[in-house]
């Protein structure tokens, strides 16, 4: 029988140990545990409880065992921007507009740098796979920023969230995407074919890529929203595009 940490790794929970005797656990939900010895058996029974909601989930096929671990395929900012809200807010393509980003860590240079460049409003959801858009009433968002989200998510988890995004979306706004390029994966042996990406070890967790190409980004986003996608920039080991509803 697995153990109670294998059981948590094996659902896609994120663990940091800080000593051998305190760590910070995070569900694919994004509810954060901080298990110390004096909370002891109270912490326990409420991870085992959020845990047993996980692995039926997956059971059922309501998510992958991925979906919490995208957060460990984020880039390091450090305290710069991410390079897609640093070009959106250098071409002030947010002057104006409310602007919703999708990410899997904090980004405040980012925010920042878009609120400069002009941006109305500018918020973030660190656990966009939970996100469901506001039912009734006129979509608000006329820009949204995906960054690293669906290129780090298994089709079950992927799939549903580009609805969600054009569910968002004003009439005529735009969606931005930052995409893993090919270049950005380690050597072949360090990665195994899963689905349409690919599956790596990060210590003991297990996280997904898949990594596009133009014409792979072209094909994907267009068959499932439909529109127009442009590809605009190809910085490093990203691709960067933009959707629009209308060619």
């Amino acid at each position: 029988m697995s153990s109670f940490s294998d059981r948590l790794y094996q659902a896609g929970w994120v663990i940091r140990k800080h000593t051998p005797e305190h760590y910070t656990a995070w569900s694919p939900s994004g509810n954060r545990f901080e298990w110390r010895p004096e909370k002891g058996e109270t912490c326990r029974v409420e991870m085992e409880r959020q845990l047993v909601e996980d692995e039926r989930a997956i059971d059922q096929g309501a998510h992958t065992p991925f979906l919490g671990t995208a957060r460990l395929t984020a880039p390091d900012l450090g305290n710069h921007p991410s390079l897609l809200a640093e070009r959106i807010a250098h071409d002030h393509s947010a002057r104006g507009h409310a602007v919703l980003r999708l990410l899997t860590i904090s980004d405040p240079a980012g925010d920042e740098a878009l609120s400069n460049s002009g941006a109305w409003r500018v918020e973030s959801l660190l656990a966009p796979w939970q996100w469901q858009p506001p039912p009734g009433g006129a979509p608000p968002y006329r820009v949204l920023l995906c960054e690293h989200v669906v290129d780090v998510l298994p089709k079950a988890d992927r799939y549903p969230l580009y609805k969600r995004m054009a569910a968002a979306l004003h009439p005529d706004g735009e969606i931005y995407f930052s995409l893993f390029q090919m270049s950005a994966l380690p050597d072949e042996p360090l990665r195994t074919p899963f689905e349409d990406g690919y599956q790596m070890a990060h210590g003991r967790h297990r996280v997904f890529v898949r990594p596009y190409t133009p014409a792979m980004a072209q094909r994907e986003i267009t068959a499932l929203l439909h529109g127009n996608l442009e590809i605009f920039a190809n910085p490093f080991h990203e691709l960067h595009c933009c959707w629009r509803p209308h060619a």
